[in-house]
């Protein structure tokens, strides 16, 4: 996978550079919303989300702390609250004008 630094640029946009889980201001990494093993073992490349795993919609900023403690897992299983993950989901996408996929 290809990122630019257009595209961290972008990506860093939705939230203000700091980490995406714990909105912290220290160094930041690139890191898949749905992991890459989320992402096979969910069978999305055969949904409407075909295509998306590398995309700036599933892509954010994360600690080294927070995306070492994720690693794998979905994101309502790391952070602990499916409501409010999602919620930071589409406000962050939202706030650079991705739409979402209804």
């Amino acid at each position: 996978m290809e990122i630019t630094q257009a595209k961290v640029i972008r990506i860093s946009q939705k939230t203000n550079g700091r980490c995406f889980y714990c909105n912290s201001k220290k160094a930041v990494e690139v890191d898949h919303f749905i992991s890459k093993s989320k992402w096979k073992e969910w069978d999305l490349e055969g949904t409407p989300l075909k295509g998306e795993l590398n995309t700036i919609k599933n892509l954010f900023l994360a600690c080294a702390e927070c995306n070492r403690s994720k690693h794998n897992k979905c994101p309502e299983d790391f952070f602990g609250n499916s409501y409010k993950i999602w919620n930071r989901y589409y406000r962050a996408n939202k706030r650079i004008g991705l739409q979402q996929n209804n």
